[in-house]
């Protein structure tokens, strides 16, 4: 049976600063019984700011609202307000009589910078590892919401005044982290949107440079992959300009995320290869490892898992090194991915326990979802369809808890590709109908495309091909306009098929000869596929 191309999504996860970001995808050839997985492979690590420690993913995360942390150690608990304590005092001072009491607007001050110290706190304790980030996210917890009212006072004052103006600046620094796990893109984009207009205003280019990073990253979770490389080719032109080697580094990282994304991924390869040499050279480990990560995905979505794992284990040596708990579950998390593309489905299973047993730890519920997931979908592989549906429904649960609407349609589409698998295809069509409302509903164009090639399979697979092309053709549509090189050579293999099916083979050989010129563009494997059925049509090159 001929094989439909199965279409490529994306799922982001972020978290530091100039750390990792991981953006989290999927693309995995499906045959004409079954549709497009969403395993999520943990686009590991691209790097963003660069005036803290380290900075990626993903996320293009949907919003997801301030969590209350569970403490599990009476030792967490003290530690945490113990802090809260200290920072309390500072902030209050002493006003032992109505007379010392500060104006308004100094009051405001006062405490927007409070919060942004506890904030840039919270960034330290994540940066050091193991279990100073439980107490990162317990800080979280108790402060949110202060953390957000000071911000919001700074940015909407910071052309007052020099010290608000920096003050703005410094809280999308503080923040990236908690805004990478914690937010949705667009409050990144506002955060760092206000924060690049004050290091303007006050000529700090190392701070813009870093702003125009995390913007550009925003904006690449969203799906706007144009606006996004304007961005990082803005912010690495004042790296090179001012000598920053890390920042270009991490900028390099970042910028081929971005193609890789694409599916470019010789592109890819070539920015991270030249990132990763850089942050060698000045002895940045962190870096290192996310470079490593990178490089990883960039081998695994040209098919080469056993150079991808290579990667992927230096990523997680040099994560554990570090105490990078997070960074750790990530690298967890790919190998999973890859040893269940080579059909090792129990040292699969085995990696995303691992992964999930820390994130459980960090209290990381959308982590967990995604593990979750992918756990299920390789029960899916395994052809046990009744396990699939059981994880994939905690990923839902998980997704609708935290009001993650991007989690939400993921698992929905998980959960069609199981219900297919237990021949429930009416189950299936309505999860993909569920999945692809959300995606439009939230604007993850990405995301929407995929959907539209889901439904198009599984009318391809029913025998309804006049159906399956239009949603192909919707699917084509998106792809070209977000400029996914991968999903365009995808959709265009899947309409020369469903072409074929209708008797059209001369439309069906140019639509196969267009997804193979891609395929051959980006040095994507499935080329050969390609190659092989225009031969079978008659048409050898």
């Amino acid at each position: 049976m001929v094989e439909c191309r199965k279409s490529g999504t994306r799922y982001a996860e972020h978290y530091n600063t100039i750390n990792p970001a991981a953006i989290e995808l999927w693309r995995k050839r499906s045959n004409a019984s079954s549709n497009n997985r969403f395993h999520t492979i943990h686009f590991t690590d691209g790097l963003l700011g660069h005036f803290a420690s380290n900075r990626v993913h993903s996320t293009r995360d949907t919003p997801i609202p301030s969590r209350k942390t569970t403490f599990s150690h009476e030792s967490r608990v003290e530690g945490v307000l113990e802090l809260f304590i200290q920072r309390f005092v500072i902030l209050l001072g002493d006003f032992s009589s109505v007379s010392c009491m500060p104006s308004i607007r100094v009051a405001h001050f006062r405490h927007a910078t409070h919060y942004e110290t506890v904030l840039r706190d919270v960034r330290g304790l994540y940066l050091q590892g193991n279990k100073s980030v439980e107490l990162a996210l317990g800080l979280i917890g108790l402060e949110w919401n202060n953390i957000q009212v000071g911000q919001a006072w700074a940015a909407s004052n910071f052309a007052q005044d020099k010290k608000i103006a920096q003050l703005c600046s410094d809280y999308a620094d503080a923040g990236a982290y908690v805004l990478e796990w914690h937010e949705h893109p667009l409050m990144r984009i506002r955060w760092r949107g206000s924060a690049l207009a004050a290091a303007r205003l006050l000529k700090l280019p190392s701070a813009e440079s870093a702003h125009l990073s995390d913007l550009g990253l925003a904006y690449a979770d969203l799906g706007e992959i144009s606006r996004a490389l304007q961005y990082l080719e803005e912010c690495l032109k004042i790296l090179l300009t001012i000598g920053d080697r890390q920042g270009e580094g991490n900028a390099l990282i970042n910028m081929g995320n971005i193609y890789y994304s694409m599916g470019e991924t010789r592109r890819s390869i070539d920015l991270h290869e030249k990132a990763l040499k850089i942050l060698v050279e000045i002895g940045d480990e962190r870096g290192k490892g996310v470079a490593l990560g990178s490089l990883g995905n960039d081998y695994f979505l040209l098919g080469e898992i056993d150079k991808a794992i290579g990667f992927y284990k230096q990523r997680l040596a040099i994560a554990r090194a570090l105490g990078d708990r997070r960074g750790e579950s990530i690298a967890l998390g790919n190998l999973g991915n890859s040893y269940a593309v080579i059909g090792e489905y129990q040292k699969a299973i085995e990696s995303y326990k691992k992964s999930l047993v820390i994130r459980n730890e960090l209290g990381d519920r959308q982590g967990q979802g995604i593990t979750l997931g992918n756990i299920g979908t390789t029960y899916l592989d395994l052809k046990k369809p009744k396990k699939a549906i059981e994880y994939q429904r905690q990923y839902l649960a998980i997704a609708l808890e935290l009001g993650d609407r991007n989690g939400e349609a993921n698992a929905l589409t998980n959960l069609g590709i199981a219900y297919k698998g237990i021949n429930a295809p009416d189950d299936a069509t309505n999860c993909y109908k569920q999945a692809l409302a959300i995606f439009q509903e939230i604007g993850d164009k990405r995301g929407e495309g995929a959907a539209l090639g889901n439904l198009g399979n599984i009318f391809y697979n029913n025998g309804y091909f006049r159906e399956a092309i239009e949603y192909y053709k919707s699917q084509l549509q998106i792809s070209q306009a977000i400029e996914d090189r991968l999903g365009e050579g995808n959709v265009l293999y899947n309409l020369s098929l469903a072409f074929d099916k209708v008797g059209d083979r001369e439309l069906a050989i140019t639509q196969a000869e267009a997804a193979l010129n891609i395929f051959l563009l980006i040095g994507d494997p499935w080329a050969e596929e390609v190659r092989a059925q225009l031969v079978g049509w008659g048409r050898g090159r």
